[in-house]
């Protein structure tokens, strides 16, 4: 109700979905408009890596972009704290991460559930909406046989932080905005010894003397 006063106030010529797009729109449903960073979180507890991006990433990341994201972040949020932490020297598989991994419609739980089985094994932020409200999780995804889970309330400092539910719990979700995999860096392969090849001993020319 208060973004459709806003926009009354407003005496825009616009529609009330393309004002709210500018200036509503956002993945942060949650208490502190934080679900994505939360998210990005949860993943990372599920690689084992607790903590590997936290709330201090989050805040020094505010303060370069001068901007405290009250309604939530866009896909072009999402792409500079990406560039953020890496620069920060979080090690994460950037390749991966930046890679789009969305090429089905998926307009409910139940289709989504079916489109990811294609995708490789690991955890993914997944930036959802319903109507206009819209919402990160982190999708858990094993194997082809595994039934698919998410994480979807992730509390820093809390041990365990996050729950494992069905992604069939979400029965809310009309849209999936995105997908980013996260995975920590491949290791390096291991170097091969390079054996230095014997040289064979040249044969002496047999001298003859006349």
């Amino acid at each position: 109700m208060d973004q459709v006063n806003a926009w009354k106030a407003a005496e825009t010529d616009i529609s009330f979905n393309a004002y709210y797009g500018d200036n509503f729109r956002g993945a942060g449903l949650s208490d502190k408009n934080l679900c994505f960073l939360y998210a990005f979180q949860a993943a990372c507890h599920g690689l084992g890596r607790t903590g590997l991006v936290n709330s201090d990433h989050w805040e020094r990341f505010c303060l370069q972009e001068n901007k405290s994201f009250p309604n939530g972040v866009l896909a072009r949020d999402i792409d500079a704290f990406f560039n953020f932490i890496r620069k920060d020297g979080v090690p994460l598989d950037y390749l991966e991460l930046f890679k789009k991994y969305q090429k089905k419609s998926m307009l409910s739980a139940a289709m989504m559930a079916k489109a990811v089985h294609d995708l490789p094994p690991g955890y993914y932020i997944v930036w959802v909406a319903q109507d206009l409200v819209e919402h990160c999780f982190t999708l858990v995804l094993r194997g082809p046989d595994d039934p698919v889970m998410v994480y979807d309330n992730y509390q820093e400092g809390k041990n365990p932080p996050c729950y494992l539910e069905s992604l069939s719990h979400l029965q809310w979700l009309t849209k999936v905005c995105g997908l980013h995999r996260v995975a920590l860096p491949p290791l390096n392969s291991p170097q091969k010894s390079k054996k230095k090849s014997h040289k064979k001993s040249r044969k002496k020319s047999r001298v003859t003397r006349n």
